[in-house]
């Protein structure tokens, strides 16, 4: 479960490394994020000087991992060893061209085609 002020790790090559929750989109008083939840994050840490996005600047992210286990309707329980998310543009597309882990398949069932053909695997 991800909540304002959480920090999170960034997943693809969009040349930021972490990021800050600010605000979970998608109600009034929405309080917690999961697996495909869309947030507004800052940008706090960046790996290369020269990209498009700055330190400090304000992105949409959309997590992909979470430490909270996430349970399926067929008694799975998934659980990641890190909170983390993919960058996206105000058109909700990514970034980015490469992502490095693998996504779950409720991304399928949530319509998310453009990021699945960004992942190396589907779990």
């Amino acid at each position: 479960m991800i909540q304002p002020e959480s920090f999170l790790g960034v997943v693809d090559n969009s040349g930021v490394k972490t990021i800050k929750c600010i605000k979970v989109l998608g109600g009034f008083k929405k309080r917690y994020g999961g697996l495909g939840s869309l947030i507004r994050a800052s940008i706090q840490e960046v790996r290369y000087k020269k990209q498009a996005v700055k330190k400090g600047g304000l992105v949409l992210a959309l997590i992909v991992q979470t430490r909270f286990p996430f349970k399926r309707k067929d008694g799975q329980k998934i659980q990641f060893l890190k909170n983390s998310a993919i960058l996206l543009d105000t058109s909700q597309k990514p970034l980015a061209s490469r992502c490095t882990i693998p996504f779950c398949k409720e991304f399928r069932q949530k319509k998310s085609i453009k990021l699945l053909s960004l992942a190396s695997t589907v779990l």
